[in-house]
């Protein structure tokens, strides 16, 4: 069977979520959030916008997710997640990663059951 459903949305996701907290943390350099840090937001509103508009498809993708998706979605993270602590961001890179791997295995085990 042919896929369905591309991982779009959900790197659009991503993005939206990896844009909101590169904000909060150029934000918070200073200890606090204030009117002076509506500029590192700006950039953020038009991806929560697409990814809210688009998100509906996300359980569709995730549903039609393959290795090779996952793999790619797992290169996206480790290419676009980005913070200053080089340790801590492999830690969260690895773990989505292994969410990921976990996800397809089981998902693989289910397909097994269902066709044989």
């Amino acid at each position: 069977m042919g896929k369905l459903h591309s991982t779009t949305q959900t790197k659009e996701l991503l993005d939206a979520i990896f844009s909101t907290t590169d904000a909060v943390v150029r934000s918070l350099k200073d200890g606090k959030i204030g009117f002076e840090d509506v500029a590192y937001f700006i950039p953020v509103f038009p991806k929560i916008e697409l990814a809210i508009r688009d998100g509906v498809e996300i359980p569709k993708e995730l549903a039609d997710l393959d290795k090779e998706e996952a793999e790619d979605l797992k290169n996206y993270i480790q290419e676009k997640f980005d913070i200053e602590n080089d340790v801590l961001e492999k830690r969260i890179e690895d773990a989505l990663g292994l969410v990921l791997s976990l996800y397809t295995f089981i998902k693989g085990i289910m397909d097994d059951l269902k066709h044989g």
